[in-house]
């Protein structure tokens, strides 16, 4: 950091460091000087203090305790909903390997042959895109819709694409690799049929301008090709043979064998060997590509986690030393209870009995904050959890054992 662009805010450091350092160090010293000395020594002081900003410190650090508890708990509680929605495609085992700007130097078809023959090899397709990459952006019209135009996200891919990625046909068929009507066809998902208003898609059409006309071969089951924080959109998948297919923005998604392990990379390297030898062998794993993309939420729930701990150890030692200060200054109230025959969690429960109304109140403080401001994050996300009332109920139930 460059402490000293703007000037003002270094000074501001050092401008804040001395007002708290006077103010801290101020009451205690001027409280001090009032006392006399004679009382203290008989012992017949006994040290006091405002009813009221205690509790009013207790209220604020356990508000700040259950707000932060309960707001980890819905980060956590996202990120398991993600982790659990179905994506409409199979992540696991798939392995993209990069060929932007054509570094098989024109070879992709030939590399993808040569991977099929290796054993740990399931499936291997090519195509302009995978998720969570965006893809290419076109407005096209339907066929009968007149002037009507949609917005269209999509891949070129050859016949191996579904398969590759486990991704479902509700309807039609798939590219075959050896019909003529590839090169034509186009496969759209089921946003775009509801947005083109067809009930019988297969067969219909969509038009790239005055220049080609796309005849639909079958619908796909709707997938999350971008994150959870977009919804899903009308998307479209034409065949590598297309006319506007262009080869060097490409990737290699392979679906190796689940107990292939490291002999699958090592396949998959010693093949990149061959035909890109000067050429470093660039890929990710599918899942793994797709978990980098909520980086700042991982990140955002370690923070809580965090400093949730923090607040939590600093709400327990405070509050340690407000009950042992009353403890204290009730000490004959407490012994005269136990010759009464008063047992020792009767006793805790007299001492804690206060402090638990401070905290029911802190909870009621604490919950309304957190829901509007967890609300509007999750508003982020096209598809979020649910916050519920178990996460408050636990995170009061957190503060109240504690």
């Amino acid at each position: 950091l460059d402490l000293l662009n703007p000037v003002w805010f270094s000074a501001a450091l050092v401008g804040i460091t001395v007002l708290v350092g006077l103010l801290a160090g101020s009451y205690p010293g001027l409280y001090l000087s009032g006392l006399k000395p004679i009382q203290t020594l008989r012992g017949t002081f006994h040290a006091g203090s405002s009813h009221r900003l205690r509790d009013g410190l207790v209220i604020v650090q356990f508000a700040l305790t259950i707000g932060l508890i309960a707001a980890t708990l819905v980060v956590q509680k996202q990120m398991a909903f993600m982790s659990d929605t179905d994506l409409g495609f199979e992540q696991e085992n798939v392995v993209l390997i990069n060929n932007r700007s054509d570094r098989l130097n024109g070879q992709a078809e030939a590399f993808k042959a040569r991977l099929e023959q290796d054993p740990t090899v399931l499936s291997a397709s090519v195509s302009t895109g995978s998720p969570p990459y965006y893809g290419f952006q076109d407005t096209y019209a339907a066929s009968g819709s007149g002037e009507e135009q949609l917005d269209l996200i999509s891949y070129m891919a050859d016949e191996d694409f579904l398969s590759t990625l486990g991704i479902d046909l509700v309807e039609g068929r798939a590219f075959s690799g050896t019909s003529g009507t590839d090169a034509s066809g186009v496969l759209v998902n089921q946003a775009a049929v509801e947005a083109f208003g067809w009930t019988d898609p297969v067969g219909e059409t969509i038009q790239y301008g005055n220049e080609r006309a796309y005849t639909v071969l079958g619908v796909m089951e709707d997938f999350h090709f971008l994150t959870m924080h977009a919804p899903i959109t009308p998307f479209a998948l034409f065949h590598t043979d297309s006319e506007s297919y262009q080869i060097p923005d490409s990737y290699v998604a392979v679906r190796l064998a689940p107990e292939a392990g490291e002999a699958g990379l090592t396949a998959l390297a010693s093949a990149w060997e061959a035909f890109a030898p000067d050429v470093p062998f660039d890929y990710a794993f599918l899942d793994e590509r797709l978990g980098e993309q909520y980086d700042a939420e991982q990140r955002m729930s370690r923070l809580f986690l965090v400093f949730s701990g923090l607040i939590v150890l600093l709400a327990c030692m405070g509050l340690l030393g407000l009950v042992a200060f009353a403890t204290e200054q009730r000490a004959k109230e407490v012994g005269i209870r136990k010759v009464l025959g008063a047992n020792v969690p009767s006793l805790i429960a007299l001492l804690a009995r206060g402090y638990v109304g401070l905290i029911a109140l802190a909870f009621v403080v604490a919950v309304p904050v957190v829901y509007v401001s967890m609300s509007r994050w999750l508003e982020s996300f096209a598809y979020q959890t649910e916050i519920g009332l178990g996460v408050f109920v636990l995170a009061g139930l957190i503060a109240l054992v504690l």
